[in-house]
């Protein structure tokens, strides 16, 4: 008898495990990244967070799902996928980082080599804790480089060195990681200085001692004066 495709099961593992944690927590996604594991990976729920190692077979297509309880970080230890959503499509290879806030719907498509990830999943309280002395991200943020990164890396060391003090490094760690991708986030959404803003400011530098009328200024770089007036005030 043939054997069923892994896409239909996955596809049913994703439904049973949005309507288990919708109804009891986090400790049932525990048993839920378990049962996800294709190949028997470890999982462990410490300091709050469920930490697991997957490893995913070659051309694995994961459907279109959404987890509505959870925010979640991946870190790409071996091979690779691609990701799908609404907002963007991306390409995470060994070494990338990426975080997913709660409600993100997206599909998956491994690469033609066998894909190990650790994930990181943060409950909606921590989450909401975090919320309230910050902005969060609405979307899923990746890192191939920088101080995320580096804490990923470190919590997959504790993982697999776990003692007794292991939850109080974890949990430090996890407050670090999320700190570290809404800052992120944050610098993201700042606005950046039009080209004559700098203009601008190269000219006050370089002629400091000089007395200017705004129209002046607003004639040497190109713009209106009271675009001028209204946009450089806010830079």
């Amino acid at each position: 008898m043939k054997k069923p495709t892994l896409q239909i099961d996955e596809d049913l593992e994703f439904q049973q495990k949005e309507w288990v944690w919708q109804r009891i927590g986090i400790g049932v996604m525990f048993l839920f990244v378990l049962a996800a594991a294709p190949h028997g990976a470890g999982a462990q729920e410490i300091a709050g967070s469920v930490l697991s190692e997957t490893e995913y077979p070659p051309h694995l297509s994961i459907p279109r799902h959404v987890h509505d309880q959870v925010g979640y970080f991946c870190l790409t230890l071996q091979g690779g996928y691609s990701e799908y959503s609404r907002q963007q499509n991306r390409e995470l290879g060994p070494a990338s980082l990426l975080y997913h806030s709660p409600g993100e719907a997206h599909s998956d498509k491994f690469s033609s080599q066998e894909t190990r990830l650790f994930c990181i999943w943060v409950s909606r309280e921590r989450l909401r804790a975090v919320r309230d002395c910050t902005t969060a991200p609405d979307n899923s943020a990746q890192f191939t480089h920088g101080s995320a990164l580096q804490l990923a890396f470190r919590m997959y060391k504790e993982f697999h060195s776990l003692d007794e003090l292991s939850p109080l490094v974890i949990e430090g760690l996890t407050l670090e990681l999320l700190a570290e991708t809404f800052r992120d986030a944050r610098r993201d959404s700042q606005p950046i200085d039009p080209p004559w803003i700098r203009r601008v400011r190269d000219l006050l530098h370089v002629r400091f001692n000089e007395s200017f009328l705004i129209p002046e200024i607003a004639e040497s770089v190109g713009v209106h004066p009271v675009h001028l007036s209204r946009v450089f005030r806010r830079h």
